[in-house]
């Protein structure tokens, strides 16, 4: 039995559990989570149906069929394809008695141009989320999983290495990153098996001086100058379909007393939430407790953000470790640990490691340096 079989086999126990029927699956990382087809979303319907008991089915345009033969997709599941001119909900409602008010349950990135339409022929139907058949399974990794991440995480540490040493100051951000992008696909393309990938999207830019006043960067491509605050989401990339999420922050010199001030109290915060990581915890409290560290210092009012966010086949998944998230951590969740200041008008500093909840703490999948850097 594959690995997707036996994914499958745990979401009908959970679906039992839960008195959900049917698991309506979309394109995007829960399919490729459950099947390893890979299918993005469309406007095409493309949908994998488990019921809590029996076989599968993947219901999607017949001229697509021949890319289960082509990406080596063991299927063990049945295969429903459409023709252009047929509505492919017609296939779904098909497969559900109409005369019964069946459960099911949808996951979260479902498109609402079909769940109308679901609706509107599966009138007797009641609708629920999936989280808690896959946001439950994806929570918690396995040791293939976090092997991937780690694989990720060491060639991530290496490229902030090569980071530290280029020059900044006189330079557009837009040229920096295109050699902090050519720095990250030369580390990559060393970093041996499994293969790493990096992101489709290109070069990722740093945001300095009052682009870093947000937690999200903000306005245009400035030149960078002396004295800049800088910081660089570099995760960008995968490992087997896992993918990378890191910050670091730097100051171009010459360094100031505030600057290194803040620095310093981020360092705290995360360094302070990281250790509050282990079983038994819940979400909430690694927040709360970074929280108290820039409460202490008279700064809380300027970290908006929740202090971290689940990561997996998604950059952002569960768990949210947020206030009124009383969730229970456990061993094998994974998730960053990412506090961030951020002076309207000025700039911010934000500095983000992936962690994992291990029996009796945690690890962090990064280890390059967070001490203060001043660059050129």
């Amino acid at each position: 039995m594959s690995l997707f079989e036996i994914r499958c086999k745990r979401a009908q126990e959970l679906m039992v559990k839960n008195g959900i029927d049917f698991l309506f699956v979309g394109g995007g990382t829960d399919l490729l989570y459950l099947t390893s087809y890979p299918h993005g979303q469309s406007e095409r319907l493309a949908l994998f149906v488990l019921p809590a008991e029996g076989k599968g089915c993947y219901i999607g345009p017949q001229f697509e069929m021949p890319r289960f033969e082509h990406s080596k997709t063991k299927v063990f599941f049945d295969l429903l394809p459409w023709e252009e001119w047929e509505d492919p909900v017609d296939f779904a409602a098909g497969l559900v008695d109409p005369e019964r008010e069946a459960v099911i349950a949808l996951n979260d990135r479902h498109q609402a141009r079909f769940f109308t339409t679901y609706q509107e022929k599966m009138p007797k139907v009641r609708f629920v989320s999936a989280y808690p058949v896959l946001g439950e399974m994806r929570m918690h990794k396995d040791e293939t999983e976090l092997s991937y991440l780690i694989h990720l995480g060491k060639a991530l540490d290496r490229v902030w290495e090569e980071a530290l040493k280029l020059q900044y100051s006189g330079r557009r951000e837009s040229d920096v990153g295109i050699e902090l992008h050519e720095i990250k696909r030369k580390v990559f393309a060393d970093a041996g098996q499994p293969t790493l990938t990096v992101s489709r999207r290109g070069p990722s830019r740093p945001m300095s001086g009052i682009n870093t006043a947000s937690a999200h960067g903000g306005g245009g491509d400035r030149v960078i100058e002396r004295g800049d605050a800088i910081y660089w989401e570099m995760g960008g990339g995968s490992c087997m379909g896992y993918v990378g999420d890191k910050t670091r922050s730097v100051q171009v010199g010459p360094p100031t007393e505030e600057y290194r001030r803040m620095y310093e109290v981020v360092k705290e915060t995360q360094r302070t939430a990281f250790e509050a990581v282990r079983p038994g915890a819940t979400c909430e409290s690694i927040d709360l407790v970074g929280r108290k560290v820039l409460a202490r210092h008279g700064v809380e009012k300027y970290m908006e953000h929740r202090i971290g966010h689940g990561l997996g086949m998604d950059g952002h998944e569960y768990p949210y470790l947020v206030r009124g998230n009383r969730r229970l951590l456990e061993p094998g969740m994974v998730f960053s640990v990412e506090p961030g200041l951020y002076f309207p008008g000025k700039w911010g500093i934000r500095i983000e490691d992936i962690v994992y909840v291990t029996e009796d703490g945690a690890e962090s999948l990064y280890h390059s340096t967070k001490e203060f850097n001043e660059v050129a």
